[in-house]
């Protein structure tokens, strides 16, 4: 698993210019992560007491992820003609504005009035994300082609602690103030690292000519040629039952706490558990299944973790114990744990998948396998809150957890029907002889005055033109 852990990864090897580039990205992500994680704890008190209901609720969050999935493909092409610095003012400037619109809901004298600007405002923060995220990808391996994995390792750790920072932060100014003043907070802190992270990306990062071009990789047929790979399709499976199981509780996990009398801020901690101890975890799940256990029995046991910690989290109605909140926050934690090892086993496991299917060992994979796993990603991610809207109107919380529950034991009975029984899967696919386009070849390019920095980053914008 060259591709993930090639080059140096210390931090002393990065030149001034890529520290100029990574303390850029690490505010893009921090900011990011700080606006998002203050949404899930939040959001749904203020919108029930404007009159709008869980299922509407569980609409508003998920309309998110489906318009990032349809989005994509045309945003290529934008952020092809913008470049890097100036998608990434872009981006970051609609969904500072989103984030300020969101606080300014406080203001909206009905139902339906909360209800449509909500959506309206979540689908424009869905462009605004994607932009940043599309570029984001994009820089960090044309920047940093020989250290990606430490490079992303930084990066998530902003992420993850924007994602501690936000919940309890927002809280704390909940409790003195009122619901806008959090959310227009961090979307004034969106719109100052727009201007901000531009001054220190450098400029000309990309030329048009390599973002012109589009290997054979990743093309549409290529794409669907790595969909009948039998373990590619496990993965995508795991992945998406996966995101929907963490994004489940996003609209309806709030209204669960109240019964346990806590405060605004005790409510935002027990949120960041989940998503906090899998961002920790994460980083160290990926190196367990790169070198030592394999992935798809990684994927397995991060499943079985999740099965058992959602138990708890209710409990489920067939779970006879006191409905605690330690309970409860233990279950997060496991399910949390689950999460980072279903995450980190399917990319690994996935990787593999394809080099052991006539792909080649180098960046281009990474990226066709980051648009595969993000793919799955929104999907779950998008069915998750919309379900979870649904049930906990008609069936309460506890009951609706069996969505959960089973969603976890059918990636686990396919994981044991593509072990045990097997699957017949198409002939691998060897790309043709002559056209594709070696990362490895093109890593040696010098950038010039002409071309900076022009060294093969036809996987983003090929993974990018087909999904998320």
């Amino acid at each position: 698993m060259s591709v993930l852990s090639s080059g140096p990864a210390a931090s002393d090897k990065f030149t001034w210019k890529q520290w100029r580039i990574l303390i850029a990205l690490g505010l893009l992500h921090l900011s990011r992560a700080m606006g998002k994680s203050l949404q899930a704890p939040l959001y749904p008190p203020e919108a029930i007491s404007k009159g709008v209901s869980a299922a509407s609720i569980g609409a508003i969050f998920s309309i998110y992820e489906l318009t990032v999935f349809l989005m994509c493909p045309f945003l290529a092409k934008i952020i092809n003609r913008m470049g890097y610095t100036m998608s990434i003012h872009l981006g970051m400037l609609l969904t500072g504005m989103c984030y300020i619109s969101i606080g300014l809901l406080d203001l909206a004298s009905s139902a339906d009035t909360f209800l449509w600007v909500s959506l309206t405002t979540r689908m424009v923060e869905a462009v605004g994300t994607a932009i940043v995220y599309m570029s984001v990808f994009a820089v960090v391996l044309a920047s940093f082609p020989n250290s990606v994995a430490c490079t992303y390792t930084i990066i998530e750790f902003c992420y993850g602690c924007g994602s501690v920072i936000g919940p309890v932060v927002g809280s704390i100014l909940l409790q003195d103030t009122n619901f806008m003043v959090p959310f227009v907070s961090v979307g004034a802190l969106m719109l100052l690292v727009s201007y901000l992270a531009p001054c220190l990306l450098p400029q000309g990062l990309v030329s048009s000519s390599a973002l012109g071009r589009e290997t054979d990789k990743m093309n549409f047929a290529s794409v669907v040629s790595s969909l009948r790979i039998t373990a590619v399709q496990v993965n995508m499976v795991c992945i998406a039952v996966t995101t929907s199981v963490y994004s489940f509780y996003a609209p309806v996990l709030q209204p669960h706490l109240l019964k346990f009398q806590l405060s605004p801020l005790e409510i935002s901690v027990t949120f960041v558990l989940m998503f906090g101890t899998a961002m920790v975890a994460m980083p160290i799940a990926g190196q367990i299944s790169d070198k030592f256990v394999p992935g798809l029995l990684l994927t397995a046991i991060g499943l079985v973790a999740i099965f058992f910690g959602s138990m708890f989290i209710g409990p489920a109605p067939f779970v006879h114990v006191k409905v605690i909140w330690p309970a409860c926050a233990a279950g997060l934690v496991v399910a949390g744990l689950g999460m980072a090892c279903v995450l980190g086993g399917c990319f690994v496991d996935g990787i593999s998948a394809l080099i052991e299917h006539g792909y080649d060992d180098d960046l281009e994979t990474f990226g066709l396998m980051t648009a595969l796993f993000s793919a799955s990603y929104s999907l779950g991610s998008f069915v998750g809150p919309f379900v979870s809207g649904l049930l906990y109107n008609s069936l309460g919380f506890r009951a609706s957890t069996y969505f959960v529950l089973l969603s976890t034991l059918f990636a686990l009975v396919t994981i044991l029907a593509y072990v045990v029984v097997g699957a017949v899967e198409m002939p691998p696919t060897a790309p043709e002889p002559g056209k594709e386009v070696s990362y490895e070849s093109e890593r040696n390019v010098k950038p010039t005055k002409e071309n900076p920095l022009d060294i093969g980053i036809d996987c983003i914008y090929g993974s990018a033109q087909l999904f998320y």
